[in-house]
């Protein structure tokens, strides 16, 4: 995770925190759209800018930040939640996409995988870390194409883009 943007005063509900590379992440969505872009306050975007971010769906683990969670699509117990990560790859288009998780640990209960090419898992670095049962990869491509998983840490399973 890139390194923090100093805090600056504002209704906490009004606003959620972002670093510098979230903020250049979300410079360039903007641009490729066609917005207009403007530096906001240091260190907060304001929630209006919430459907503006890098990934298709959110997951927040259950130890994720509120702030975090208000933004998440999916939200996990700590039980099973693979259900979640599941729930969120099954609802990529065909063409695949982009799933972000937060920080805090996963527990699963099976695989994470599907079907389809072109998918960006990624989380925010060693501080989020899949758990599964320390022999079966945690991800799996199978056969698909264009697999990506950044910025998470997992079992001793692993990952399986081969």
């Amino acid at each position: 995770m890139g390194k923090k943007l100093p805090r600056e005063t504002g209704h906490p509900s009004n606003y959620y925190d972002i670093d510098l590379d979230q903020m250049q992440m979300l410079k360039e969505l903007r641009q490729n759209r066609g917005a207009p872009f403007t530096e906001f306050e240091v260190g907060r975007v304001p929630m209006a800018y919430r459907g503006s971010r890098g990934a298709d769906y959110m997951i927040a683990a259950v130890g994720a930040t509120h702030r975090f969670k208000q933004m998440a699509d999916y939200r996990c117990d700590g039980t099973d939640d693979d259900v979640e990560i599941l729930a969120a790859l099954n609802a990529l288009s065909a063409t695949g996409g982009k799933i972000f998780l937060s920080g805090g640990v996963f527990a699963l209960s099976q695989q994470i995988a599907r079907a389809i090419d072109n998918v960006c898992i990624q989380g925010v670095g060693p501080g989020t870390r899949l758990n599964l049962d320390g022999v079966t990869p945690v991800i799996s491509a199978g056969g698909q194409s264009a697999w990506l998983v950044l910025d998470l840490d997992t079992d001793a399973g692993g990952v399986d883009v081969a």
